[in-house]
């Protein structure tokens, strides 16, 4: 059976720091809100935004889903698109692709904005699948996404892999029963990888493809 690379996208396949932060100033100027630091604004990428609102500014679950919604205002129409590639990621994904891996994305960004940022970067070609989260909290949490992807791609789970840069992308591997591997070249912390149980961790792309 061919080997399943899934790939988280914020941190992993993408480095959206510029988007987010924009469509936060943006959320903070249009409610009134504190603006987060540059360094507390890598807190928001990758986790759902509804839960991160509600542990940043601690409001209540309506209250962080009309912040969601003023954010995406901003992010949806420009922010999308306003980050950048790890270096050499795309030769990664390449390379696999050639060698017959198949490759799928499992994000808790919502389903349609991966599908456009992934293909504005010409990197959707790569992948069998996009599995993102719905535009409401529901659906966002990511080992139901994960789980959602090996079932939709029958995967052999002794034969799959999830790569990603947060912690919630190791424990989402290991509450399904597959290996991770942590990269340490976005926004995750390499302890914190290690100690979330990631099975190896790289610090950057030609590693990944090593160690892939």
């Amino acid at each position: 059976m061919k080997k399943l690379i899934l790939f988280d996208l914020d941190g992993t396949l993408t480095l959206p720091e510029r988007g987010v932060y924009n469509g936060i100033k943006y959320m903070c100027e249009r409610l009134n809100l504190k603006e987060p630091s540059a360094e507390e604004i890598k807190n928001f990428i990758g986790p759902p935004l509804q839960q991160s609102f509600r542990n940043y500014y601690f409001v209540n679950k309506e209250q962080s889903q009309n912040m969601v919604e003023v954010y995406r205002e901003y992010y949806a129409k420009c922010g999308l698109c306003e980050c950048d590639l790890p270096h050499g990621i795309q030769g990664v994904l390449a390379t696999l692709k050639a060698e017959g891996k198949t490759l799928a994305v499992a994000t808790c960004k919502p389903q349609a904005h991966a599908e456009r940022i992934l293909g504005y970067f010409d990197l959707a070609k790569y992948f069998t699948k996009i599995f993102g989260a719905n535009l409401t909290e529901n659906g966002s949490d990511k080992p139901y996404i994960i789980s959602k992807a090996l079932a939709e791609l029958n995967a052999d789970k002794s034969a799959t892999v999830m790569v990603g840069d947060g912690e919630g992308d190791i424990l989402g591997a290991k509450k399904n029963g597959i290996k991770s591997i942590g990269v340490s070249y976005g926004y995750g912390e390499r302890q914190a990888l290690i100690k979330a149980g990631a099975d190896i961790v790289v610090s950057s792309t030609y590693e990944l493809l090593t160690a892939l």
